[in-house]
């Protein structure tokens, strides 16, 4: 029999008053007792060093980081036994909702923009010769509208 496995978010802040390869070491250590116990990483975003709002147990600095990972609904509080043992300073564990039609629609946003990046930049790279000469036939153009503008109104004005 297959266990049930939902989505979870994993954010964390460990402590800031250390070095970055033992913040690294600690999000290693997330990353193995997930995986240990069953879970698969989806998403991560790595530690980086931020100033909290607030002292967290004496401490001004954190490094925060976050996991998405699909996780054995029975073995979930076992994770969270595992995370307080490891001695970070926050974490919150919460169910998000893992759905296909999202990870569709986020691919087609990013196709999306990388086609609207690829024109923005071949438009920036258009030859200086288009440019000029679009720019010298434009006044040539506007003097001959104005002159004709010009006669029209001597002939209504009788002239």
């Amino acid at each position: 029999m297959e266990t049930e496995k939902k989505s979870y978010e994993l954010n964390y802040l460990s402590k800031g008053d250390v070095d970055e390869t033992e913040a690294q070491k600690t999000e290693a250590g997330i990353r193995k007792i997930i995986e240990d116990e069953g879970g698969i990483i989806t998403d991560e975003n790595p530690c980086q060093k931020q100033i909290l709002s607030y002292p967290v147990e004496k401490s001004d600095w954190a490094y925060f980081g976050s996991f998405r990972f699909i996780f054995p609904v029975e073995k979930i509080s076992s994770l969270e036994k595992s995370l307080k043992k490891i001695g970070l300073l926050r974490f919150l564990l919460s169910k998000t909702k893992r759905t296909r039609e999202t990870s569709k629609k986020s691919v087609k946003i990013k196709k999306k923009r990388q086609s609207l990046a690829e024109k923005l930049e071949t438009n920036l790279h258009l030859p200086q010769e288009k440019i000029q000469t679009k720019e010298s036939a434009s006044p040539a153009s506007e003097t001959l509208q104005v002159e004709e503008i010009d006669k029209k109104l001597e002939e209504i004005l009788g002239k």
